[in-house]
């Protein structure tokens, strides 16, 4: 039978046969996004031979393949990201961090003068959340600096400034107010503080929430402090301040007589703060960390402090009193009591009602007798004459003794043996209710532990003489 042919002006018949499902796009993106792994992680082999698949899957795979970090050193390095940002501009969605290094360590020419251009080069950038500035002299920017910042808008994300001079805090507090971050990061800004004079040129700022300043000396944090006084105080919402020495070698303690004039000068700003007219939901808290807890972090042994000057956190009002936090982080009992012994009397000015003592480390009962700590409680009755509540904060569970657990026989008692005039004059917060602290608890063990042992002893008497009268 002769098979039937079609003119070459027909169209062939169509296919009956069903055509094979396809996934839409949206699950087909789920599925690129799983591939592509986390940011900080992406699997870039798998992407790129995902991009070659077809055009439908190209643009989703750029987008996980463009940076989510940038860093600019040069004019060069801004136009090479403006050039790629115009040919895929999605890719601005996933840029979350920029850094812009304005000139070498060391150099002073004007060469870092192309920062200014940075915003208004590249445009809004909606998911930053974190912009670091290093090697920057303010002077050397373009006036309207400011201005073009202003359209990075980083609310929600932190402003990072590494060892950027400026003649005037009101240059930083300018910056600040501009790119309407809520918090702030100073690394060695700069490596002398400038002892001009503010005067009226400070910018009120209701965003910003947080400040954080490192420096390598004492010297320069008293700088901070004291020329930086002013713009803290300009900041309505402030609620965090924390300065930090950061050094790398064995220097006096920070509570020596030698830097009375600093903590003179912190106690001045808390006052300051703790004072103003309108203060933020959550109160204000002042950080003095010193260089043994930065030792303590590089894993260099020595004595640790970390000094808290805090209001109270929660719904902390004008109207409250202040609260001095001591907290040992590492380090041997003796210098955590001498720390305690040394910082006393340069804070007493202040005039703290409450005071906290957090013991967080390893618990040895042989640190914890009336001999060793009778001299804080002496130094909490000179240098704390408005004193009225006292805490003492311990581990929620130590070991066994078998003379101070049965001496003592509650934390209550411990307190009130460690630091009895503190008890005569303050109150002291109570852990312990309806016998639930931590020694009554290691007593109970200990008491079960022993009602177990004599238990099996007697069933072991038992089955002796069970076997003895077979």
């Amino acid at each position: 039978m002769a098979t039937p042919s079609h003119s070459p002006t027909q169209s062939p018949p169509l296919s009956t046969e069903p055509s094979a499902p396809r996934l839409p796009i949206e699950i087909c993106e789920r599925i690129i996004d799983f591939v592509a792994g986390p940011v900080w992680h992406r699997n870039r082999p798998p992407l790129t031979r995902c991009a070659l698949v077809c055009r439908a899957w190209l643009l989703r795979c750029r987008f996980q393949l463009s940076p989510d970090k940038v860093t600019l050193r040069s004019p060069s390095d801004l136009a090479s990201l403006t050039r790629f940002l115009d040919i895929f501009p999605p890719a601005t969605a996933g840029l979350s961090f920029l850094d812009i290094h304005g000139r070498k360590d060391g150099d002073t020419s004007t060469a870092d003068s192309w920062v200014s251009s940075v915003p208004a080069i590249l445009g809004p950038l909606p998911h930053l959340v974190q912009l670091s500035i290093y090697d920057v002299d303010l002077a050397h920017q373009h006036p309207d600096i400011y201005e073009l910042y202003s359209s990075f808008n980083i609310a929600n994300a932190d402003l990072i400034l590494v060892r950027v001079s400026f003649h005037h805090f009101s240059h930083v507090a300018r910056l600040v107010l501009a790119t309407g971050t809520a918090y702030l990061v100073m690394i060695d800004c700069p490596s002398s503080f400038p002892s001009t004079d503010l005067g009226t040129l400070l910018p009120h700022n209701v965003f910003l929430k947080k400040i954080y300043i490192e420096s390598a000396t004492w010297k320069n944090l008293q700088s901070a402090i004291l020329f930086g006084s002013d713009w803290f105080l300009s900041c309505p919402n402030l609620e965090g301040l924390s300065f930090l020495e950061d050094v790398t070698s064995q220097t006096p303690s920070p509570f020596s007589p030698q830097h009375a004039h600093v903590w003179s000068c912190v106690c001045d700003l808390f006052r300051r703060l703790h004072s103003r007219s309108v203060q933020p939901e959550k109160g204000i808290e002042l950080k003095i960390l010193s260089h043994p807890w930065i030792l303590l972090r590089g894993g260099i042994p020595g004595a640790s402090e970390e000094l808290i000057v805090s209001r109270h956190l929660t719904y902390a009002r004008s109207g409250e009193n202040p609260k001095l936090t001591l907290e040992r982080l590492s380090g041997s009992r003796a210098s955590f009591v001498s720390g305690i012994l040394q910082a006393l009397p340069l804070l007493s000015s202040v005039g703290f009602s409450t005071v906290k003592i957090q013991h967080d480390m390893a618990w040895s009962w042989e640190d914890f007798t009336p001999e060793i700590w009778n001299t804080v409680d002496d130094a909490l009755s000179q240098y704390c004459p408005f004193l009225t509540h006292f805490i003492f904060e311990l581990l929620d569970y130590i070991e066994y003794h078998d003379v101070f657990t049965h001496q003592y026989g509650c934390i209550e008692n411990l307190k009130r043996a460690l630091f009895p005039r503190t008890a005569q004059r303050a109150t002291i917060e109570r852990v312990c209710v309806d016998d639930d602290c931590f020694i009554h608890e290691v007593a109970r063990r200990w008491a079960h532990s022993l009602y177990i042992l004599f238990i099996v002893l007697m069933l072991y008497v038992v089955c002796k003489r069970i076997q003895e009268g077979a």
